[in-house]
């Protein structure tokens, strides 16, 4: 049973890291890339670097996540941008671009697999016999690897495969501490203050979602156990050893707090999007819906509802495999209601929520057959479970065939995006890139990272009134982002430019992982009027 298990682990690995180069970095990569060159240089992420300018957020403020004392950039927990300097490093085995960028990647692909297996691992904990290990961790797995959104956000160099690890750290420390309670939890309790801390440096919501979630569990056993004693001092003294860590992980996070200006932010954020209760309500429902798309609710309503069924008709005392299950069930609906709270949404805030899904349903479906087989031997209640629960997977797998096969003929190519065939074509024309002066509108840190130019107008405009007065060598207008199209007729106008059209179609992104706009297969196109175009000054 374990060499089956050992081969899910090692497809999911060679699943994740096959052809990690491939493509080259796109925005929000680039944007971790470039702050992590900031600390190889400064120490802490500047929102300069060099002639370039690497703050870009959105918002009319333009002093908006940027901490002036200290002259930081606030507005992203800063652990990605640590793990990127480390790797920035790796970097220098290679000067070949898709060598360079898988090493890039590498180290953010193993946390987020490290994670995954630490959920793989609790699964294995909360059972006894080693036929139940066996059946939910190979479910587990199975279900991520039929799953590629997960895989696809683990090959990212940002910060999903660190809240990924986390969460599954986490959840095994929690398990450890409050649901086994059988080993010395001294050092246990140390650890998760740290990795609170930490989960707070990677993704603030998170951090406040997890420690919410604790909150509700710890005090329906402070509420049980004063219900019992009637004395609410005396519970509280000894309820204090389960408390004291997650109040020590808010103190610890003050600091973090006045650092990156988080509830400031959040509340500035809001009103820029006007975000109200009903806004609110709407990105719940968009979650929902998502999730539902590729069957994966679906299943998990049906196994919780059987299993709570089975379990309070059999009115007995909940094991540790069933306090788990609670306890991720907690965390999926504390996370749901949590996140939806950002007011612009994006799948890669809630890929977590994908994650709890099969782990929940996974225990699930291993309680429910101890359930059924304490019932007696009906096997037609069996035979229809089983049948059920195929169904529901099968179901599952046929709604997502389209991203499953998608992604598994991408494992075998080599992808190639419209940025990346442009900072290819620019190295192969300019001996030394880095001289270069660059206009563009959009995915402008790629520049940065890979040519080391200098790169003006950019996706915000940070610097207009001096970019202005600038010739560019190169000009890159992407015609999905509009904005600044004036300066770009500006530059065209003042000198003389030839055009190179790319054969390769002037994609959004140079690829993302947002299901929604992810391509399997290079957009490589003979249309002249979709490709993408360069202008070079002569």
């Amino acid at each position: 049973m374990e060499i089956v298990v050992v081969l899910a682990a090692l497809l999911l690995i060679i699943s994740t890291l096959s052809y990690l180069g491939y493509p080259l970095l796109w925005n929000d990569e680039a944007d971790t890339a470039m702050f992590g060159r900031s600390i190889q240089e400064h120490g802490y992420p500047k929102p300069k670097l060099g002639a370039n300018t690497l703050y870009h957020m959105p918002h009319p403020d333009l002093t908006l996540g940027v901490k002036e004392s200290i002259d930081a950039f606030i507005p992203h927990g800063w652990a990605q941008y640590y793990i990127a300097a480390a790797a920035d490093k790796l970097t220098n085995l290679s000067d070949q671009l898709h060598i360079k960028t898988a090493l890039l990647r590498l180290p953010f692909a193993l946390i987020g697999i490290t994670g995954i297996f630490l959920l793989a691992l609790l699964i294995t904990k909360v059972f006894a016999s080693r036929k139940q290990k066996f059946i939910g961790a190979i479910l587990f797995l199975t279900l991520v690897l039929l799953t590629p959104n997960i895989a696809l956000h683990l090959r990212e160099v940002r910060y999903y495969p660190l809240v990924i690890f986390l969460i599954g750290y986490l959840s095994f420390l929690f398990y450890k501490i409050y649901i086994e309670e059988k080993v010395n939890t001294g050092l246990y309790k140390w650890l998760l203050v740290f990795a609170l801390w930490l989960l707070y440096n990677t993704f603030a919501p998170v951090f406040f979602i997890f420690v919410a979630t604790a909150a509700i569990w710890l005090f329906y056993l402070w509420l049980q156990d004063y219900l019992t004693s009637k004395n609410w001092k005396r519970s509280w003294i000894r309820q204090w050893p389960r408390w004291w860590p997650w109040l020590t992980s808010l103190i610890s996070g003050l600091p973090l707090l006045w650092l990156y200006e988080t509830f400031f932010i959040a509340r500035v954020t809001a009103q820029q999007f006007n975000f109200g209760f009903s806004d609110y309500l709407d990105n719940i429902g968009a979650i929902i819906t998502f999730l539902s798309q590729t069957g994966s609710l679906y299943l998990l309503i049906v196994t919780v509802a059987i299993t709570l069924i089975l379990k309070f008709r059999e009115h007995q005392v909940w094991n540790s495999a069933e306090k788990l299950f609670l306890f991720l069930c907690l965390l999926f609906a504390v996370y749901l209601l949590g996140i939806a709270r950002i007011p612009f949404l994006f799948e890669r805030y809630f890929i977590e929520l994908r994650l709890l899904i099969l782990i929940i349903i996974s225990l699930s479906i291993v309680i429910n057959i101890q359930q059924l087989n304490k019932i007696g031997s009906q096997s037609f209640n069996k035979i229809a479970y089983a049948t059920m629960i195929g169904v529901l997977i099968l179901l599952g797998v046929l709604l997502r065939w389209e991203y499953i096969s998608g992604y598994w003929s991408q494992l075998t190519n080599r992808y190639y995006g419209p940025t990346g065939y442009a900072v290819k074509y620019l190295k192969s024309v300019y001996q030394d890139p880095s001289d270069l002066i660059i206009a563009t509108n959009y995915e402008e840190q790629v520049y940065m990272y890979y040519l080391k130019s200098r790169v003006i107008v950019g996706y915000v405009g940070n610097n207009l009134a001096e970019d202005r007065g600038l010739s560019p060598d190169v000009i890159i207008y992407r015609r999905d982002w509009t904005g600044h199209e004036d300066i770009f007729t500006d530059y065209l106008e003042k000198d003389d430019y030839r055009v190179i059209s790319l054969p390769i179609m002037d994609y959004k992104y140079n690829n993302i992982a947002e299901s929604c706009c992810h391509l399997y297969t290079s957009p490589l196109t003979r249309d002249y009027n979709k490709q993408l175009k360069i202008f070079l000054r002569q």
